[in-house]
């Protein structure tokens, strides 16, 4: 999926549409299933930092983030196809949906002034190069982050307690 062709004019509406989009295109593949999309952004000021593209792009991301808060928002998206049988169905994907639910969680996290050797430490362990952001807060990322306010699982990509709720508008849940 181009995430780069998503309008958007906040951070939390980016981080819903890309959950939407990557929920519907999974939904268009699994007939009678309740699907799951997730999306997660590191926004400093008025930047999103994506996955990088290397290492050096990750050093650059790293090195912005060093000493400095910034806001990791998580869209989630769940989408039910409805069940059709055989009956026919208009043209298009949006008339297959039989149900979507959304919301956004944001924290803030608080990195620390971290010194070189651990930036390059944790570089070298490769943990940087899939994750928005360059970092994930789970493992030797930890090392990087001084606290946060909000939701530990948001910032590791799925924030629970919202995917709960959200699932509860599908299927009756015990949570």
């Amino acid at each position: 999926m181009d995430e780069s062709a998503i309008p958007w004019t906040t951070h939390r509406e980016f981080a819903l549409k890309a959950a939407l989009a990557k929920a519907k295109d999974a939904a268009s593949r699994h007939k009678n299933a309740i699907v799951i999309g997730a999306d997660t952004i590191v926004c400093l000021d008025d930047e999103i930092l994506g996955k990088p593209k290397d290492i050096e792009d990750a050093r650059r991301m790293l090195l912005m983030l060093r000493g400095r808060a910034h806001i990791v928002i998580t869209g989630v998206a769940v989408v039910r196809l409805r069940r059709t049988g055989t009956e026919n169905v208009l043209p298009g994907l949006r008339s297959r949906f039989g149900g979507v639910g959304m919301d956004a969680v944001s924290t803030r996290v608080f990195f620390k002034r971290f010194t070189q050797g651990t930036l390059e430490r944790y570089l070298k362990s490769g943990d940087s190069l899939d994750k928005a952001g360059a970092y994930g807060i789970q493992g030797i990322g930890e090392r990087l982050i001084h606290h946060i306010e909000g939701d530990y699982f948001n910032v590791m990509g799925l924030p629970l307690e919202c995917l709960l709720n959200l699932l509860g508008n599908f299927k009756e849940i015990d949570n």
